[in-house]
């Protein structure tokens, strides 16, 4: 039989981290594109008559309750995402000049591809040796890119063996700099953000884009070594732009100048 001790134990526990879920809730309804100022007041009075209500024989409860509210509040994070040659690196590295820290998943990714991890074994087991460079022995990232933008299959194949390591990562660096650290300006930077459901967990969600023409344009000057086919294959593998914009929360218009693009971001995120 459970002692009612370990009952009790383990009923505050579950209470702490549903004020955990709680503040993570609250924290992401507040980042949304429609969430008005008014609606926002009225769920902090009613967040704070809950905690009054449930921790009304404790005020150590009461307060404890509350800092796991504010860990789960402090656990959203902006999202940063775009389409290939859209400006998103740009506007991650301006931000990254004004004091953001910015948790890059294209650095994530090639950091889980070093030889020696286990995504690394994971990899060269399912697409073979000849993606290893000879010279260096890691992954030519550039073949293995070849290789999987001209088969869809190979690229679901990819995305599944890497997809779960660098999802890992970014919530644990999420974890270290927002709660271990408690840095505010965190910024997470990921070209697949609604495609690998990381838009849940951050908020609000920015999104740079360009038209579809100057998009290829910058495309093909950054990538001359690449054919405008491959370039249009990659292009497509990830949500189409304007779906994008849709989900988003934040619209950066990066049509026109650096300085242009820059204000958006000022307006929307402290610099």
């Amino acid at each position: 039989m459970v002692a009612p001790q370990a009952v009790w134990s383990a009923i505050g526990l579950a209470l702490l981290i549903v004020n955990g879920i709680i503040g993570f809730v609250l924290a992401k309804f507040f980042s949304m594109k429609n969430s008005r100022k008014e609606y926002k007041i009225a769920y902090i009075c009613l967040l704070a008559t809950f905690q009054a209500f449930l921790y009304s024989n404790s005020a150590v409860q009461f307060f404890l309750g509350s800092f796991f509210t504010v860990l789960g509040y402090r656990f959203l994070v902006p999202g940063l995402t775009g389409g290939l040659g859209t400006g998103k690196s740009t506007v991650a590295a301006y931000l990254k000049s004004h004091g953001w820290k910015v948790i890059d998943a294209d650095e994530i990714s090639r950091d889980i591809l070093k030889r020696g991890s286990p995504a690394f074994y994971r990899v060269v087991n399912a697409f073979g040796s000849s993606i290893i460079d000879k010279r260096s022995g890691e992954v030519d990232r550039n073949f293995l890119r070849h290789v999987v933008f001209n088969d869809p299959t190979k690229r679901r194949l990819l995305n599944r063996l890497t997809h779960p390591w660098i999802i890992a990562t970014i919530l644990w660096r999420i974890f270290k700099y927002r709660i271990c650290l408690w840095r505010r300006r965190v910024l997470v930077d990921i070209p697949l953000l609604f495609e690998t459901g990381l838009n849940l967990v951050c908020g609000p969600v920015a999104v740079v884009y360009v038209s579809q023409d100057l998009q290829l344009r910058r495309l093909v000057s950054r990538d001359r070594a690449s054919s405008a086919e491959l370039l249009n294959s990659m292009i497509k593998s990830q949500l189409p732009l304007k779906e994008k914009v849709s989900l988003a929360d934040i619209a950066l218009d990066n049509n026109s100048t650096l300085e242009n693009l820059y204000e958006q971001v000022k307006w929307h995120f402290p610099c």
